[in-house]
């Protein structure tokens, strides 16, 4: 199942992948893979960091 939540709050934050990737210190193809679906049950560091990047609950995201 697609993380369109992820993608949506990226997208509204005007980031790209990369740009995501450089601000959490989370590689940008595990990024893509968690908006993609192919990776599941990112650690919850992993969850924080992106949804603190993104200023949105974890919740709303994951």
């Amino acid at each position: 199942m697609k993380n369109i939540n992820l993608k949506i709050a990226r997208v509204r934050k005007g980031l790209s992948q990369q740009e995501l990737s450089e601000k959490t210190n989370v590689s940008k193809q595990y990024i893509s893979l968690l908006e993609t679906g192919q990776a599941k049950n990112p650690s919850l560091s992993i969850m924080k960091k992106i949804a603190e990047v993104l200023e949105v609950s974890i919740g709303e995201i994951f």
